[in-house]
């Protein structure tokens, strides 16, 4: 996951509370120029308020007034997961597609491409899944064409073994190989957080990673 888009999110909300601090001075201004004898007062009870909400979002990462999302669930998790995108920053479409309940198809920031998805089939609307796939460039498939079939099968089970490392389901396009796409499906349950959905992102981008470098180093082995 992109620390940088996270740390955006805590700064831009640090910088929420401290416009609502500085509307506080604008108010003891006034109280002291109208009613000096409540400035004090006010003055007390501000600086108490203000030392809580800067602790709470130090610990916590969020604002004091801020609306914690509602624990996840299938009524709600559409909701959930769009806010979670918007909160990383990240590029994001929903693409429109019958089988599902939603599809949003996200841009990390390193440029790779994850669809997240809620089916409506009778499984699958009871989970969330992340979808993402890398296919062989143009060189590397006409290089590929060269090899005897022993050979593009070996490089076949090379990819396979790293993909079977990763914690995500995994699927050859071909032979011959032309690509593998990953699949991970992650129940709809109180469970499936902020923090739980950028790890589910972030494990769908090393899975990508590796694959790629799978079937880079593989051919390169064999050509």
């Amino acid at each position: 996951m992109d620390w940088h888009a996270l740390w955006q999110g805590l700064l831009s909300r640090a910088l929420w509370e401290i416009i609502t601090l500085l509307g506080g001075g604008t108010v003891f201004g006034l109280l002291k120029a109208k009613r000096p004898k409540y400035a004090p007062i006010f003055l007390y009870a501000f600086a108490g308020a203000a030392c809580i909400a800067l602790l709470l979002f130090t610990m916590t990462g969020q604002p004091i007034l801020s609306r914690a999302l509602p624990e996840t669930a299938p009524d709600n998790v559409e909701g959930n997961v769009r806010s979670w995108i918007d909160d990383f920053r990240l590029n994001v479409q929903k693409l429109d597609e019958a089988q599902t309940f939603f599809t949003y198809a996200i841009t990390l920031k390193n440029g790779t491409l994850v669809f997240v998805r809620r089916y409506r089939d009778a499984r699958g609307q009871h989970y969330i899944t992340f979808q993402a796939g890398v296919h062989l460039s143009t060189e590397h498939q006409s290089i590929l064409a060269t090899f005897t079939p022993e050979e593009a099968q070996r490089v076949s089970e090379e990819v396979l073994l790293e993909a079977a490392r990763s914690r995500v389901g995994y699927e050859l396009e071909g032979p011959p190989l032309r690509g593998v796409n990953i699949v991970k499906a992650v129940p709809i349950t109180a469970n499936l957080t902020e923090d739980s959905f950028s790890g589910y992102l972030d494990e769908m981008d090393s899975a990508l990673s590796a694959c790629k470098a799978a079937i880079i180093l593989a051919i390169s082995r064999t050509r």
